[in-house]
């Protein structure tokens, strides 16, 4: 075990509390701050003076949740490592240390791009749905295993379930479209839609493209310009766009996914 240490922020000489950090730091702080601004601090629960209170949380995650139980400017958590940030989240959770929550709450959406499977994690384990529906759609490209070890087995069968949907929308827009008007001479297609296809096929790759698809039919329409049938090629492109986001629009957010 590491030697005892005792933080230098948290070190009142009046205070009436001690916890110790799982590396083994000590905490000298008050019943009174952790009974008003908690509701995992029950003041007159906890052990007094020369009780030391143990807990699993590290002392870099303490330090920062203690500092939201005391009247002084709330911790910069702007250039905080995820890994602290998603601790400290965790803790606020745990303790119901509702400034902290909050303001948790803010930041781990603020990088749901960046971590989008430890997000969701969050947001299914606290119920923030909102954040859970913005998260989910972000997961499609991550592998099952590591679905799996970060949601644990309840979620990732909602999950599973929900990536189904998501992939059966990738399969039908791998499918060639369908032909809404011939070409001159009763031709269905022309030389310009074969490399325009090719194109938007190639950078859809994963479900995760789908979230740009109409983008994407969008941004590669000049190749159909110079369609023999003058428009034939871009109705076709439209077709398959309205019929993809259709299909999209129509999958339930992550939140409302029931398993049978």
């Amino acid at each position: 075990m590491p030697q005892t240490q005792v933080c230098q922020r948290f070190s009142a000489s009046d205070s009436d509390v001690t916890i110790r950090s799982s590396d083994n730091f000590l905490f000298k702080v008050h019943r009174k701050n952790l009974a008003m601004l908690s509701e995992g601090f029950p003041g007159e629960d906890l052990p007094t003076y020369n009780e030391i209170v143990p807990l699993s949380e590290s002392s870099a995650t303490l330090e920062l949740l203690f500092q939201f139980m005391y009247p002084q400017p709330l911790p910069d958590l702007e250039d905080l490592p995820f890994t602290n940030l998603e601790q400290l989240a965790e803790a606020a959770e745990k303790y119901s240390v509702y400034a902290a929550m909050a303001v948790c709450k803010i930041y781990m959406r603020r990088v749901v791009g960046l971590e989008p499977l430890a997000v969701l994690s969050y947001a299914v384990k606290h119920g923030y749905q909102n954040i859970a529906d913005e998260a989910a759609p972000l997961t499609l490209q991550e592998p099952r295993k590591d679905a799996l070890r970060k949601l644990g087995a309840a979620t990732f069968i909602t999950w599973t379930l929900y990536h189904g949907m998501w992939t059966d929308v990738l399969l039908e827009a791998h499918r060639k479209p369908r032909v809404p008007m011939l070409h001159p001479g009763a031709a269905e297609t022309c030389q310009c839609w074969y490399p325009f296809y090719e194109k938007v096929i190639s950078t859809l790759g994963n479900a995760t493209g789908l979230l740009t698809f109409g983008a994407l039919i969008d941004h590669n329409n000049p190749l159909l310009y110079t369609c023999s049938g003058t428009i034939h090629c871009i109705k076709r492109a439209d077709l398959w766009r309205n019929n993809i986001t259709a299909k999209i629009d129509a999958i339930p957010k992550f939140s409302n996914i029931k398993q049978d």
